[in-house]
Formats: C-alpha cells, sequence, structure tokens
C-alpha cells in the first residue's frame, strides 16, 4: 500500500493517520501501564517499547489525552481496579 493511498483511505475520517497511529500507541500503553506482567517495567522503558523516543514528549502526549501523567494513570488505575 502506498502512503497516499493510506492518506486517502483516512481522507473522510476525523483523524488523520498520524493521529490514528498516535492514539493506538497511546491506547497499547496505558494498557501497558496497569497489566501485571509489566508492573515491574519503568513508564519510560514502556514508552520506548510503543516507538516513543522522549521521556517528556511521551508524558505531554499522554496527559493531553488522559488528563493525567502516566505514572499517575498507573497508580489510579492500579487502587481502583473495575
Amino acid at each position: 500500500m502506498t502512503p497516499r493511498y493510506l492518506h486517502h483511505l483516512f481522507s473522510n475520517q476525523d483523524e488523520t493517520v498520524a493521529r490514528y497511529i498516535l492514539r493506538r500507541r497511546l491506547d497499547a500503553c496505558a494498557r501497558a501501564l496497569v497489566s501485571e506482567t509489566q508492573r515491574g517495567r519503568t513508564v519510560t522503558a514502556i514508552a520506548f517499547d510503543y516507538g516513543f523516543n522522549s521521556p517528556t514528549q511521551f508524558g505531554r502526549v499522554f496527559r493531553s489525552k488522559y488528563g493525567m501523567t502516566p505514572r499517575e494513570y498507573r497508580r489510579e488505575t492500579l487502587s481502583n481496579p473495575r
């Protein structure tokens, strides 16, 4: 698939290809942050696993989506399981 065709597929959507990819990466990070198997790993290590190159940038975009830092999200979610 060419990049042009991929962007064409998203042309009628509310989000761009880049925003879609970022949203999916953030969702995967959020799941990993509260996963039992990832509990001993740092937030930075999880962020790097999903392609974020900077803990600062990851924290900024995570806060923008979830309204709290990744550490706060992890702490709050683990202390208040659903």
